[in-house]
């Protein structure tokens, strides 16, 4: 168990969740969001970013005496040329809201609440941006005392 299964648990999870859901792309088609890992790789050619993405980030953690606690950021992308491409960031916030909350327990990783998400005031339009923060519960190292 380590961070990284965490992320690529979450990765695979939200691939599921968002599968469905059809959003405008920076080419004028529709698309599934592709969930990244990390960081979005370099721009392409054409210096546009690539959208609508989801991208699930670790963030921090802390680890006590009952276990350990990380704080993963899912970042969510979209593109629209409309004035209510907001409607988009909605969508793909509520349905991963939705999963979360249903689900609660992924592998060995127990989501806390509550969950909190934002769409951002500033906004780089055409493209539309949001972020929601999950924690995530898990056993951490436990400590068989000192030794000699």
């Amino acid at each position: 168990m380590t961070l990284n299964d965490l992320v690529d648990r979450l990765v695979v999870f939200l691939g599921q969740t968002l599968a469905e859901l059809r959003l405008e792309g920076t080419d004028g088609d529709l698309h599934v969001a592709p969930i990244v890992a990390g960081w979005l790789g370099p721009k392409r050619a054409g210096g546009e970013d690539d959208r609508p993405v989801v991208v699930v980030r670790l963030s921090t953690g802390e680890t006590g005496e009952d276990g350990c606690r990380t704080k993963i950021r899912i970042l969510f992308g979209s593109y629209s040329e409309s004035i209510n491409g907001w409607r988009d960031l909605g969508n793909m916030l509520q349905r991963t809201e939705i999963a979360l909350t249903e689900t609660r327990t992924i592998g060995p990783y127990h989501l806390e609440l509550p969950l909190s998400w934002t769409i951002y005031d500033e906004q780089p339009l055409p493209q539309w941006q949001a972020e929601m923060t999950t924690t995530w519960t898990h056993p951490g190292a436990v400590w068989t005392g000192p030794t000699e």
